[in-house]
């Protein structure tokens, strides 16, 4: 079953969400200060359909060649 760009983007910002909601819980600012500095003015909503899947193989190539295997 194929998934779609949509469902990508989803899971992306499900991923990252959870990343940062990590940083804060563990009291890492630092770390949180530097993600925000290096991630959070890409423009994601101007990405393509190319760009989000490119994203979201660099993001979870490793978790779905488990899951295929």
């Amino acid at each position: 079953m194929a998934i779609t760009t949509e469902e990508m983007k989803e899971r992306i910002v499900d991923n990252e969400i959870n990343y940062i909601r990590e940083m804060v819980n563990r009291d890492r600012y630092d770390d949180l200060f530097e993600f925000v500095y290096q991630y959070c003015f890409n423009d994601f909503k101007s990405m393509n359909n190319e760009e989000i899947k490119e994203q979201y193989e660099w993001r979870f190539f490793d978790e779905e060649q488990t899951q295929w295997q």
